[in-house]
């Protein structure tokens, strides 16, 4: 083992054998050794830990409000009813809405292609027009989706719907 490694190893506290085997060795390390629990039993004298006072569990657990750290059972169940009235309340109706609007949309974009493919003489550039249509519907259903679900889902807990959904209680 090299100096280096050694003193490395001393001041991370670590016990190894050769570390021992080095100190007695090596002279310039063992007087490193010497310095540092030197420095150690120094800082360890001023930096003592105060002692508590035997009640001083009690007293912190008597300034800490009633509750529990952990929900319970009950109001968990109340805090997913909540949520699922709010949801109920400002989320379906709205986002039928929405979603009614998106279909809309959808459904316009491939009427386009239709018409506009007829209205073409020439049958390859009609079908080219009305794959367009289809592709523009399925884009604005994609982004549409997105926006439609995403915002309105953030504040509900997942895992109670989900194990609503799943049937577990």
């Amino acid at each position: 083992m090299n100096c280096d490694r050694c003193q490395q190893q001393l001041c991370e506290a670590r016990e190894d054998p050769q570390v021992e085997q080095h100190l007695a060795a090596c002279p310039v390390c063992r007087a490193f050794c010497d310095a540092w629990m030197g420095v150690n039993a120094e800082l360890s004298g001023h930096f003592a830990p105060a002692a508590l006072p035997g009640d001083f569990k009690a007293n912190l657990l008597s300034k800490l409000p009633a509750r529990s750290v952990q929900p319970t059972r009950a109001e968990l169940e109340r805090e997913y009813e909540e949520a699922i009235a709010a949801l109920n309340r400002t989320f379906w109706l709205p986002q039928a809405i929405r979603l009614a609007r998106l279909l809309a949309a959808a459904a316009a974009s491939i009427l386009a292609g239709i018409l506009l493919g007829s209205f073409v003489q020439n049958a390859p550039v009609a079908t080219v027009v009305q794959v367009l249509g289809c592709v523009v519907a399925v884009a604005v259903l994609v982004h549409g989706a997105r926006r439609v679900w995403s915002p309105a889902l953030r504040g509900l807990p997942w895992w109670r719907l989900l194990l609503n959904l799943s049937g577990r209680r």
